[in-house]
């Protein structure tokens, strides 16, 4: 029989997960349903890469670092700061020299950096704890595990198109078209605990189906050398800003208690926002991360 103390106490371990399950859905590198297994076909493909997901024709491979990313979880209402994410991107650029202000047209696929200790060398994300008071009283912690979904046994990349001008206008000001990146992901929940005793939710507590992160920067015009931190360009950087559905959970139980509602319920919804700034330029990879951390 479960009272009403215990179920006090689970919904406030599900206020204190939620906020960190926001944070790490937010930054939109695609993830994996836990336990899929390679094809052959993928693993040899593996094995020729190094271990990095195949390389479209016609792309130029380069590295990234994201920092900061800053997700608020809206249900939750608190706001956390995710550390550096280094990512693998395959850019392949189009200029038109014949358009009035030459544009170049982008389209990337982006890989997060796994851990060292990670199966995969690409997509799976840094497992989080995340710790607060539930109710404002109760320690809760729990450990996220998020990875890019995958297909045919590869991460399914995280993909921004954007363009901007390869020259100025009349007035001397270059252009920057709006930017785009989506990304689909998936979370699950492991080692719960309420004031340090258990929460057992079952080992595929997870969305149901992949979280959708979009993340966009507006058009805008700038003089040469001085671009505004709001926009964002490839090569250069900025600041992208968007939000992350999250889908209802499943597989959530307590024995024969199902606890699918009360995640679900406390977590899931639409329009939890994003902000992702790359403080510089593409590089090779793998980027150098920031020497502050």
């Amino acid at each position: 029989m479960v009272t009403g103390r215990a179920r006090r106490s689970r919904r406030a371990a599900v206020v204190g997960i939620g906020a960190g399950c926001a944070l790490v859905l937010s930054l939109g590198v695609g993830a994996a349903a836990a336990g899929q297994v390679r094809s052959h076909e993928a693993a040899a493909r593996h094995h020729k890469t190094g271990g990095k997901p195949p390389q479209p024709g016609g792309t130029q491979e380069t590295g990234v670092v994201f920092d900061p990313v800053k997700q608020v979880a809206k249900k939750v209402k608190v706001r956390i700061k995710f550390p550096p994410l280094s990512q693998l991107v395959y850019i392949a650029t189009h200029s038109y020299p014949d358009t009035k202000l030459a544009w170049i047209s982008t389209v990337a696929d982006a890989y997060v950096t796994s851990p060292k200790n990670a199966k995969s060398k690409f997509g799976v994300f840094p497992t989080q704890t995340v710790g607060m008071l539930g109710f404002g009283a109760i320690p809760v912690t729990a450990t996220l595990h998020v990875q890019q979904t995958m297909r045919h046994g590869e991460p399914t990349p995280l993909v921004l198109r954007a363009r901007y001008s390869g020259a100025p206008d009349s007035h001397n000001q270059f252009h920057a078209g709006r930017a785009d990146v989506t990304g689909e992901l998936s979370v699950r929940i492991s080692d719960v605990r309420l004031d340090t005793r258990p929460l057992p939710v079952g080992a595929h507590c997870a969305t149901d189906g992949p979280a959708i992160a979009h993340l966009t920067a507006p058009p805008g015009k700038f003089a040469a050398g001085r671009t505004p931190k709001y926009l964002y360009l490839p090569f250069q950087g900025g600041t992208l800003k968007g939000t992350v559905d999250i889908p209802r959970f499943h597989g959530c139980h307590d024995g024969a208690e199902n606890l699918d509602p009360l995640f679900t319920g406390l977590i899931s919804g639409p329009g939890n926002p994003i902000t992702a700034v790359q403080p510089g330029s593409l590089t090779t990879y793998p980027p150098p991360l920031p020497k502050h951390r």
